[in-house]
Parts: C-alpha cells; sequence; structure tokens
C-alpha cells in the first residue's frame, strides 16, 4: 500500500445470516485491502475496515470481492471523510 497521506478509508457495516457470523468473518479476513474485522452487536453482526488508494480499489473490493462471500445478506458502506 502506498503512504499514508493517500490511503483512504471506508467503513462497511454488514448484516449476515443468522448462524453465518464466524464463517463470514474467517472469509473477510482473507480479503485484500480489509484491514480490521471485528464480530460486533447490535444491529449489525460485523464491522470492517477497507483502506483503499482509489475509488475504483474500493469499488473492486466492495463489489468484486465482499459480494463473493456466502453468507453476507446486507451491507452499509461508510466512507471516511478527510476534513
Amino acid at each position: 500500500m502506498a503512504s499514508e497521506a493517500a490511503t483512504k478509508v471506508a467503513w462497511v457495516l454488514i448484516e449476515v445470516d443468522p448462524g453465518m457470523e464466524r464463517e463470514v468473518y474467517q472469509q473477510l479476513l482473507e480479503l485484500e485491502n480489509i484491514t480490521e474485522t471485528h464480530i460486533v452487536f447490535g444491529p449489525k453482526d460485523i464491522v470492517v475496515k477497507i483502506e483503499f488508494l482509489s475509488e475504483r480499489e474500493m469499488t473492486e473490493t466492495l463489489i468484486g470481492k465482499m459480494r463473493m462471500v456466502s453468507g453476507i445478506k446486507d451491507t452499509t458502506t461508510m466512507i471516511a471523510l478527510e476534513v
């Protein structure tokens, strides 16, 4: 990954099929660009942090890679802004 200044961050809140938390968690650990993965309590089941250098790279992770993970029911993506 390039310099820290060029890195952008997105947080993805993930709802999974009942009983699939650990399996989805393990699959997400293997994906490139995902730098943190946490199982959480609340309306969503897993939170991941994605670091990327371009919108294309983020889209590839979200649409290309995460959609291939079985057990994901719904996602909410929040892109962090530089203020």
